[in-house]
């Protein structure tokens, strides 16, 4: 190879035989000793679809350069199935904000009932008991200890 040539990517479910699940040409430019990097799903704005990797089984890449035989599939192994641990951060980060969630709802409950309880002594003589300004206490410094534990995990 010469010059910038199309080079057509394919992926494929099985080895040999079957239609393709995604493809694309880009133009390459090969070096000297006819090596080129691409970058597949560069061609368009969603690049390869993350899903082609979701079920976790085989997937097979052939290319064919242009005016040539297409080459034999080769196995993708390792880096593309690296698109499938991005499952393991989304979980990551939904378990978070569920969390960071249920911490708001927790504090914004606890607001409300010591916002009555001082409404109810500033305006309607109703003394606040030391127990139960504690357990409020108690309360936010648990909310806090949740947060920071949150906030220190991986």
């Amino acid at each position: 190879m010469a010059g910038p040539v199309g080079v057509t990517f394919a992926l494929y479910k099985e080895q040999e035989r079957g239609a393709a699940l995604w493809m694309e040409t880009q133009n390459v430019t090969p070096d000297a000793r006819g090596v080129y990097t691409v970058l597949l799903g560069a061609s368009s704005a969603n690049g390869v679809p993350a899903e082609l990797f979701a079920s976790g089984e085989a997937r097979w890449l052939e290319l064919q350069v242009e005016r040539q035989a297409e080459q034999p599939r080769v196995l993708l192994v390792s880096v593309p199935y690296a698109l499938k641990a991005s499952d393991a951060g989304d979980a990551t980060y939904t378990s978070k904000e569920a969390s960071i969630q249920n911490l708001t709802l927790q504090r914004d409950a606890l607001v409300v009932q010591i916002r009555t309880a001082l409404d109810g002594a500033a305006f309607g003589s109703q003394p606040i008991a030391a127990m139960q300004a504690a357990s409020w206490v108690s309360q936010a410094q648990a909310l806090l200890a949740s947060a920071d534990t949150l906030a220190a995990a991986p």
